[in-house]
């Protein structure tokens, strides 16, 4: 069997030698097609071995694909991206073991190989299959100008069979180009919606879009295609038939985007249309065993049911077959994190931390607030002990470790540990000036940070030297610092003035309280809480807000005791009740917590979170107080939601059509008001959405 290998490039002078090396053993022929790089790419192919052609780019790949395949006269094509390459680099034997598999495979039009794609800190984030060995055959080529695809001449996909042999890393999802790349694909995918005629793939475009727009974040354009995709759903429910395991993490991308716009997108209708006919025509993807769970997770939070059911399902989960699409290992990270939260309410902290290993062993990514669980069961033991057992855990080589470690460990009582990874950043050469000046004042270094932050920002930027010269002031009670730098300050001056002064601020304004509130933690940690609370002292003429703020970083930080002090008696919004009755929990006063959610709900103040501190109480203590208040409210607050989401978005689910209308018993905060506008709604609907 003759084989052939391509590539399709532009500016890939640091990939495409390796590319090229971890295949040319099984080669009868190497060819890249450049389509105008810039740099030394047609170079370096030239004298890995490769054969260099040219293509005008066209913005689409499959033409440039399809260009390069039709150069190619071997029986199979190995057909790699130039931030691919095999791992091990096939050797000889492998040629004979690629014509062997095709004869056992005479159907079969391509071999689909795995594919692993590598995160920012070189770690295998998910494994997909691709057809990566073509058959040779008339009419097989590549279809839609971006996230191409292979078909036959009759239009129909190619018979694939999977194979673990062969194994493929690929590094393009690392985060210092993939803005670049998701940049590209928009713009081809928007073109791609204008100029197509067919309604299938116009309808996949619209898919595809949702997660580029939420991978950068543009919400308003994911929406916009979002409600698209969902609006024809015969169409998305055809793409998950036809597509199968390759359209899995668009699915996931649309749960997690539909998260992210509660109040623009039916959880309802995404239950209907995405989650049912996953698990009907993935039933045998691993996925499946865990998809309502996620569901839950991102949007209904029902740590009752994770807790009872995620052993379960994760152990259905692994009795299905392996399949070379995981990205329900990310899914399964976010599952572990809600429960490990959810323990630790319960104050089961071995189990949350079980919970959190799992994530961090699985390799799932990591945020700071995430790994804040793990540092809230470690707290209280010694720095050494806490620094020995995180990087026993983590690979602190790698700068988006060190990176996560510094960001999360800035957190009270973990000082001396969060300035051990900033010595590291620095000693890696990849710590920022803010946090070197922010190691300057953790070993009590004002006078030196103030001097700092005057070189480093004074030209770039004077509102972070303010920053600074502030922090250093009100740490260290330094007024010297405060009246020499003082014409710097600008807006800080007259917190400053009343910090000092032991009085208030003429008139505490919405920027006295936004400058307060940007400062307290970082005053809170790096000078302790008390001197933190002797600067929320300046706002105290805004009781609710200053309480607000000192609860929000107690709650964060572990501190439950220090809201109870100064509970405000007339605060009965549901903000300050939270915090009190987490507090209450996680110190288990659990009787004064059912008191408190008892005078909420009676008031009608009910909200998903007061709901899960009800549960949480019950299964601490087993007050069953705590479960009536839950199993009396909770039918009317999924109403309230629901109806919601009627009203938001006009989507009439099936329980809530024309003559099935039932209330609940109870009546809580919103829900007449909301009844009334669903009402008119549903009755003009006249069929179900």
């Amino acid at each position: 069997m003759k084989i052939s290998a391509c590539w399709i490039v532009k500016n890939e002078e640091k990939n495409i030698a390796r590319s090229i090396g971890s295949l040319k053993a099984v080669c009868d022929e190497m060819i890249v097609v450049d389509t105008g790089s810039m740099d030394g790419t047609v170079k370096a192919a030239e004298e890995a071995g490769a054969r260099v052609e040219y293509f005008e780019w066209i913005s689409d790949f499959s033409a440039a694909k399809n260009h390069a395949l039709s150069l190619t006269s071997g029986d199979a094509i190995i057909f790699l991206d130039a931030d691919e390459w095999f791992s091990p680099p096939l050797t000889a034997s492998d040629k004979a073991d690629i014509a062997q598999f095709f004869m056992k495979n005479p159907k079969a039009h391509t071999a689909q190989l795995k594919i692993h794609n590598l995160n920012a800190q070189g770690n295998v984030k998910t494994v997909t299959a691709v057809d990566r060995i073509i058959r040779k055959a008339d009419g097989i080529a590549y279809h839609k100008p971006v996230h191409e695809i292979l078909l036959l001449k009759n239009g129909s996909l190619p018979a694939s069979v999977q194979t673990d042999k062969w194994p493929i890393f690929h590094s393009g999802y690392t985060e210092d180009i993939l803005g670049e790349k998701m940049d590209r694909n928009i713009a081809l995918l928007e073109n791609a919606i204008q100029t197509t005629g067919s309604a299938n793939e116009r309808h996949m475009q619209h898919c595809y879009l949702v997660r580029e727009y939420l991978n950068q974040n543009r919400m308003e354009d994911c929406e916009r295609h979002l409600k698209a995709a969902l609006s024809e759903p015969e169409l998305l429910k055809s793409q998950i038939k036809y597509y199968l395991l390759g359209i899995v993490p668009i699915l996931y991308g649309m749960l997690v985007a539909s998260s992210r716009m509660r109040d623009k997108v039916s959880r309802l209708e995404l239950y209907d249309k995405i989650v049912l006919p996953f698990k009907k025509y993935l039933a045998e993807y691993r996925g499946a065993a865990t998809i309502g769970l996620y569901y839950d997770a991102l949007f209904d939070q029902k740590e009752d049911v994770l807790l009872e059911s995620l052993s379960g399902a994760l152990e259905k989960s692994r009795r299905l077959p392996e399949t070379p699409v995981n990205t329900y290992k990310d899914a399964e990270g976010t599952l572990y994190i809600h429960a490990a939260k959810a323990a630790l309410r319960r104050g089961k902290h071995a189990q949350a931390m079980d919970y959190m290993i799992e994530v961090i062993q699985s390799r799932h990514d990591l945020s700071p607030p995430a790994l804040n669980v793990l540092l809230q069961c470690v707290k209280g033991q010694s720095s050494h002990d806490i620094i020995a057992f995180l990087n026993s855990l983590f690979d602190i080589k790698s700068a988006n470790t060190l990176n996560l470690l510094a960001r999360a460990t800035r957190m009270d009582g973990f000082g001396e540990v969060h300035a051990y990874y900033l010595n590291k950043k620095i000693e890696a050469g990849i710590a920022t000036q803010s946090e070197y000046l922010s190691l300057l004042l953790l070993y009590g270094k004002d006078e030196e940070a103030v001097n700092a932050a005057t070189d480093f920002f004074m030209e770039k930027d004077k509102g972070l030297a303010a920053t600074y010269i502030f922090l250093a002031a009100v740490c260290f009670k330094n007024e010297d610092i405060y009246l020499k730098h003082k014409e710097l300050l600008g807006p800080l001056s007259e917190i400053i003035d009343a910090y000092f002064g032991g009085g208030y601020p003429k008139a505490v304004t919405d920027t006295s309280v936004a400058v307060v509130a940007e400062n307290f933690s970082s005053v809170a940690f790096i000078a302790g809480i008390e001197r933190a609370l002797d600067l929320l002292r300046v706002i105290s003429s805004r009781p609710l807000i200053a309480f607000h703020i000192k609860a929000d970083y107690c709650v964060k930080n572990g501190l439950y005791a220090l809201p109870l002090e100064d509970i405000l008696p007339d605060a009965d919004d549901g903000a300050s009740n939270y915090y009190v009755i987490e507090c209450l929990i996680m110190l288990n006063r659990c009787s004064e917590a059912v008191y408190k959610l008892e005078h909420m709900f009676g008031l009608g103040h009910v909200t998903g979170a007061l709901l899960r501190q009800a549960l949480a109480v019950y299964d601490r203590i087993g007050d069953i107080r705590a479960k009536r208040l839950y199993d009396e409210y909770k039918p009317a607050y999924d109403r309230l939601v629901d109806l919601t989401d009627v009203v938001n978005t006009g989507y009439v689910p099936s329980k809530y059509a024309k003559g099935k209308n039932v209330s609940v018993p109870v009546k809580i905060n919103g829900l007449l008001e909301i009844e009334a506008k669903a009402a008119k709604i549903i009755n003009d609907s006249g069929e179900v959405s």
